[in-house]
């Protein structure tokens, strides 16, 4: 039993880890989604907040929720 055909290269991964690197981000964990979504998740630097409560900053900055 085969796995199928993949929705993403190796190549996706490596160029989209080194333009979060580029942009400053830590990334603490990389999540690749059956769809071929790359998801990075990274610390906040010099912060104490979660992401959570980042979000929710943003929302209520930005008329949402």
């Amino acid at each position: 039993m085969g796995r199928g055909p993949l929705s993403f290269k190796s190549t996706d991964v490596v160029r989209a880890m080194k333009a979060a690197n580029l942009s400053g981000m830590d990334i603490v964990r990389t999540e690749i989604m059956p769809d071929g979504r790359i998801v990075f998740v990274h610390r906040f630097e010099g912060s104490s907040q979660t992401q959570e409560e980042t979000y929710e900053e943003w929302k209520a900055r930005n008329g949402e929720g």
